[in-house]
C-alpha cells in the first residue's frame, strides 16, 4: 500500500476525508493527519508518505513550504492541495512545485478526490515498476562487470589496437576517461598462490576477496578503476589528483603508493593474503 499524509487546520475536512475516501480499495494507507505544517514535516520525517494532500493556509507552516520541504526529502512525492482560495496566486506557485491536483473545499466531493487518488496511485505504481527495473538493470550490470572487465582487458592484451577512440569508450564506460586524465597503471599479483588457494579451496573466492577489498579501499578514490587480469593478477589504474594531461610519472607513481600501501595492510589484516605490484608508465591519449 501506499502512505497517504493529511495535513489541514479545518478538522471536519479531514474527518470527512478518513470517512469516506475508500483508502483500502485504492491501495492507500491513511498514516495520519496533521493541523499545521511544522507537524506535517514531523510526522513525515519520522515515516514519509507517497502522497500528500494538504491545506495551503495553515498555522507555523502554510502548505506551499510544506510541500516545498517534503519534496527536498523525497521528489517523487505525489501532492493535491485543498484550499477555500480560488485565486490564481497559488495555483501558479503549485504548477512551479509539481502539485498533481488542486481542489477548492466549497466545491469539493467525494467522487473527485476518489477519482484524483486513483490516477495518482496509477503513477506511483509506474514510478515503482520503473525504479524496480532499474534495480534490477544495475544488479545485473553489477554481476556482470567483473566478467565485461575481464574480456575488455584480455581484449586489450591479446589484440593490437586499430581504433583508440573505440578502446578508450570501451574503458569509459567503467569510469576511466583517458582523454581528459593521465593514468598511472599497476598490476597487483597474489604472493603465494598455490598456498592460498589451499587454504580457500577456490580460485572464484580468491580472486573475489582482493577484488572486494581492493575496491572497497578505491572506493574513496575519485579517479581509480581495478580490472581483473585472469589467474592471480589484477590491473589498477591511478588517476592523478587535482591535474589532467601530462605530468611526470613520477608524480603519478608517489600518489599511488599510498593507495598501494593501504591496500597491501587492508588485504593482510583482513583476508590474510599478501601481494606485490608492478608499476608501469603513466598514460593518457594525448601524451
Amino acid at each position: 500500500m501506499y502512505k497517504v499524509l493529511l495535513a489541514d487546520d479545518d478538522y471536519p475536512v479531514i474527518e470527512f476525508l478518513m470517512q469516506e475516501v475508500p483508502w483500502e480499495r485504492l491501495n492507500l494507507q491513511c498514516i495520519g493527519y496533521a493541523e499545521d505544517g511544522l507537524a506535517a514535516l514531523g510526522m513525515a520525517q519520522e515515516d514519509m508518505p507517497d502522497l500528500l494532500i494538504t491545506d495551503i493556509g495553515m498555522p507555523g507552516m502554510d502548505g506551499i513550504e510544506l510541500i516545498q520541504q517534503l519534496k527536498q526529502l523525497n521528489a517523487g512525492l505525489r501532492t493535491v492541495i485543498l484550499s477555500c482560495h480560488d485565486e490564481f496566486q497559488y495555483t501558479r506557485q503549485a504548477v512551479k512545485l509539481n502539485v498533481q491536483d488542486y481542489v477548492l473545499k466549497e466545491s469539493m466531493e467525494i467522487e473527485e478526490i476518489t477519482e484524483i487518488l486513483e490516477k495518482l496511485v496509477i503513477q506511483l505504481e509506474e514510478d515503482r515498476s520503473e525504479t524496480e527495473k532499474n534495480e534490477r538493470l544495475i544488479h545485473s550490470f553489477r554481476q556482470n562487470e567483473g566478467v565485461l572487465k575481464e574480456k575488455l582487458v584480455s581484449r586489450l592484451l591479446i589484440s593490437p589496437i586499430f581504433n583508440e577512440l573505440q578502446w578508450q569508450a570501451e574503458f569509459e564506460k567503467f569510469g576511466v576517461n583517458f582523454s581528459r586524465t593521465s593514468y598511472f597503471p599497476v598490476v597487483c599479483y597474489l604472493n603465494e598462490h598455490d598456498k592460498q588457494l589451499k587454504r580457500l579451496q577456490s580460485e572464484e573466492l580468491l580472486t573475489y576477496l582482493m577484488t572486494n577489498v581492493i575496491e572497497e579501499i578505491l572506493h574513496a578514490h575519485q579517479d581509480a578503476a581495478c580490472f581483473h587480469l585472469g589467474g592471480q593478477e589484477l590491473m589498477l589504474l591511478f588517476s592523478e589528483p587535482g591535474r589532467q594531461g601530462g605530468r611526470s610519472a613520477a608524480g603519478g607513481a608517489e600518489h599511488a603508493y599510498t593507495w598501494l600501501r593501504d591496500i597491501q595492510s587492508a588485504l593482510r589484516q583482513y583476508v590474510h593474503i599478501d601481494v606485490g605490484f608492478i608499476t608501469g608508465k603513466q598514460y593518457c591519449m594525448d601524451h
